[in-house]
């Protein structure tokens, strides 16, 4: 699990990907076309469940989406990304928020 001090920025980051037909090799694609097509959910230390602001999601390249978070409290967050059409799917994970101890 990754750890990231309070008051910097958490890039979350989702990667789509699907085996070619021929090679079998797996390569990032596009989930589709319909916007919204990617949902990210997130569960602060509180136990508050949101869905983050699709309109933040960026694609810096095929396949990839980032996510800039800010949090604002220490403690576990749990995200889930959420895929759409012909590549449909869900990656859970989770990151830890700790506070700085240096004032």
């Amino acid at each position: 699990m990754a750890k990231f001090l309070l008051g910097n920025v958490v890039r979350l980051r989702l990667t789509v990907t699907a085996s070619d037909s021929d090679t079998k090799i797996v390569v990032p694609v596009i989930p589709d076309t319909i916007i919204p097509s990617i949902t990210l959910r997130m569960q602060t230390p509180d136990g508050v469940v949101s869905i983050l602001p699709s309109e933040n999601i960026t694609n810096p390249s095929v396949g990839i989406y980032d996510y800039e978070y800010l949090p604002v409290v220490a403690g576990i967050h749990r995200i889930l990304w959420v895929t759409n059409g012909s590549n449909a799917g869900a990656l859970e994970d989770s990151f830890t928020v700790i506070p700085t101890t240096l004032i």
